[in-house]
């Protein structure tokens, strides 16, 4: 993120171009944690955090997180 502000700031790309930074955005971990902080205190769903949490964690699509089942989840140890 901070990377992308430092070029937006920079100047010299178009709208185009700044968007296609911020669609290419990666979080860093303690920016995944500030994200999922902020979704936890403001989700309008119970069903939405759990949501963030898979896709911060797994990287997984959208659909990919609708079509899971519990069973196709390891819920073992982590690790180390």
């Amino acid at each position: 993120m901070a990377e992308i502000k430092r070029q937006v700031r920079a100047g010299g790309l178009s709208e185009a171009e700044i968007s296609e930074l911020w669609h290419s955005l990666y979080l860093l971990l303690p920016e995944i944690g500030e994200l999922l902080k902020t979704v936890k205190e403001n989700a309008g769903h119970r069903f939405v955090y759990p949501m963030f949490v898979f896709a911060a964690h797994t990287g997984a699509r959208r659909s990919e997180i609708i079509r899971a089942f519990v069973s196709g989840v390891d819920f073992g140890e982590r690790p180390r």
